[in-house]
């Protein structure tokens, strides 16, 4: 096994603190505690709505995609209690039920009340967990008739509910007929 090697002098000391948050360990997390959701779990989680909306809004004004994502979150754990969205898988429903009780949670991995980062780790969360979701969610989004990329963000997802394929699509190749050996 080789031996570790020690930081230089002047290179930051990476300490265990920040070896914590991997988004790995972050998707093991959701994983695990989506395991654990059940129904009663998400009329809890839906009874929070308006907490969760308001935190996010206020905490994290300039963050468009967090906000959509909280907002969206609920709408689909709503229509999935409300038996109007039965085509969403479960672990889709589960996943977004443990991120938001993670955000509603104050203190976590980042504690809430820190000004300017106390929302970074729960819009990591919330954002993973809808990039482990993603087809679910791009599912609902189609359903709903909303923008997939305005709730997934980046590259995933542009593809859904109308947008156009985010890089163009080859042409397929012609079929070459075979050719003929002379007899």
């Amino acid at each position: 096994m080789p031996t570790p090697r020690r930081p230089s002098k002047g290179s930051p000391r990476i300490t265990e603190a920040t070896s914590l948050f991997q988004p790995r360990d972050v998707r093991a997390y959701l994983a695990e505690k989506a395991a654990l959701i059940a129904p009663a779990d998400v009329e809890a989680a839906l009874a929070r709505r308006q907490e969760a909306l308001d935190k996010a809004a206020t905490a994290a004004p300039d963050h468009d995609l967090f906000q959509r994502q909280v907002a969206i979150a609920f709408q689909l754990l709503d229509d999935h209690l409300s038996g109007a969205a039965p085509q969403i898988p479960y672990s889709v429903v589960s996943l977004l039920t443990v991120a938001m009780f993670y955000l509603l949670s104050p203190m976590d991995l980042i504690p809430d009340f820190i000004p300017g980062i106390g929302l970074a780790d729960d819009a990591l969360v919330l954002e993973l967990a809808c990039e482990m979701g993603a087809a679910g969610l791009e599912r609902y989004c189609i359903y709903k008739d909303i923008p997939v990329a305005s709730v997934l963000g980046g590259s995933q997802g542009r593809e859904g509910a109308g947008h156009a394929p985010s890089r163009p699509r080859s042409k397929p190749r012609p079929k070459s007929s075979p050719k003929r050996r002379p007899q």
